[in-house]
């Protein structure tokens, strides 16, 4: 490596210090490093993009059972507890699976 042109032709005391090599081996690292965070983070951005899709569709089931239920109530309102019970142990068990992979 040619000292003259890092050090714009100064040929100073051992006081001098060059910076160019040392950068150099560190953006290296620090390029790898860049890679690894941005690969975890689109990992992670995936990740809680499939979670709120999930729950997305989770909670659009939920809202539908709901309507049938309040439909069916109307129709046969002897059956409201059991139609409120369906949905609060579809909304649970939902909850459960959501939880069980995040």
């Amino acid at each position: 490596m040619d000292t003259e042109i890092l050090n714009n032709g100064f040929n100073g005391t051992d006081n001098i210090i060059d910076l160019i090599p040392a950068s150099r081996v560190f953006s290296v690292g620090h390029d790898r490093n860049s890679e690894a965070i941005v690969a975890t983070t689109a990992l992670e951005a995936r990740s809680n993009a499939c979670l709120a899709l999930l729950t997305q569709a989770a909670m659009e089931r939920t809202a539908a059972l709901s309507v049938m239920a309040n439909r069916l109530a109307s129709i046969a309102p002897n059956g409201n507890q059991f139609y409120a019970m369906f949905v609060a142990e579809f909304a649970k068990k939902t909850l459960e699976r959501l939880e069980e992979r995040w």
